[in-house]
């Protein structure tokens, strides 16, 4: 089973859609690419990645890595998620790009009700103790624990 299906399964009592890689909004009804020129003039002291920067499709994108929402419409989304592994330091321009895209998915139009950045170890850097860090965002802002 690849791994759409797998969390199709895991959530097969969700009544929305969960999408992985899912790059398209509607606005008023209209199917509209999600624009990364947008996020830049919000956040201009970010510090977005060279594959951003770079790619001229990249800087038109914005591609969550998970969503939980209404195809057919943005004033209803769930939970948006971005995934990183440790092969990304904590501090990278990689970590930096999806925090801040969770703050903007959690505030401005796309209407999501949650977000949550998932840090995952692996390779020579997991440790049984801390296997993963995860971060939940609403309304543009981190969420602290209580």
């Amino acid at each position: 089973m690849n791994g759409y299906n797998s969390l199709r399964e895991a959530f097969k009592d969700y009544k929305g859609h969960v999408d992985v890689d899912y790059n398209r909004r509607i606005i008023d009804g209209e199917d509209a690419v999600k624009e990364l020129m947008r996020i830049r003039e919000l956040y201009p002291d970010e510090d977005f990645p060279d594959r951003v920067n770079n790619n001229a499709d990249a800087q038109n994108k914005v591609i969550p890595d998970i969503v939980f929402h209404n195809r057919k419409s943005s004033k209803k989304n769930f939970l948006v998620i971005q995934v990183k592994t440790t092969t990304y330091d904590l501090k990278s321009p990689e970590v930096k790009y999806d925090r801040v895209l969770l703050r903007y998915f959690t505030i401005h139009d796309y209407h999501y009700d949650y977000g949550a950045f998932i840090y995952l170890t692996t390779g020579k850097k997991y440790n049984r103790d801390e296997k993963y860090l995860i971060e939940l965002y609403k309304n543009g802002e981190k969420l602290e624990r209580d």
